[in-house]
């Protein structure tokens, strides 16, 4: 996953969107959903992505806002978007496709999306494939 580069806590101080990826480093589902995370961190500028592992997370019983343990269901791979005021615009668990995500940070940010990044269909692909692609792209 992506080293966040911005803590929840910042990114509600500096009034910016942020879509929190809770992930477990062993889990089959949120391997495969590295991709969609890692691509989804490069097209939106405007909003902090933050991976973060559930092994350090602490219950979530009395966590504030701006805790990420607020926000965490128990399942992964967890996402979920929050606007600029910090109010949740996404909370879903699973393979997420990008084009939903893409709508939801769209919507959060003001940003408007391209014609193309919007008609566009994409695939939950394995790490395998990923890597055939690369070897077959030289």
């Amino acid at each position: 996953m992506v080293p966040p580069r911005n803590s929840l806590a910042d990114s509600l101080r500096r009034h910016r969107p942020a879509v929190l990826a809770f992930y477990l480093d062993d889990s089959s589902d949120c391997k495969r959903f590295a991709p969609t995370l890692s691509r989804l961190n490069g097209e939106f500028q405007a909003a902090d992505v933050i991976a973060l592992s559930t092994d350090s997370l602490d219950p979530a019983e009395d966590a504030a806002p701006d805790n990420p343990s607020y926000y965490w269901r128990g399942l992964v791979p967890q996402v979920v978007i929050l606007d600029r005021n910090g109010h949740v615009a996404l909370d879903r668990t699973g393979q997420i496709p990008l084009e939903d995500l893409e709508q939801s940070l769209a919507g959060v940010s003001g940003l408007e999306l391209p014609a193309a990044m919007a008609q566009r269909q994409t695939r939950a692909m394995e790490v395998n494939e990923i890597n055939a692609e690369v070897v077959r792209a030289r």
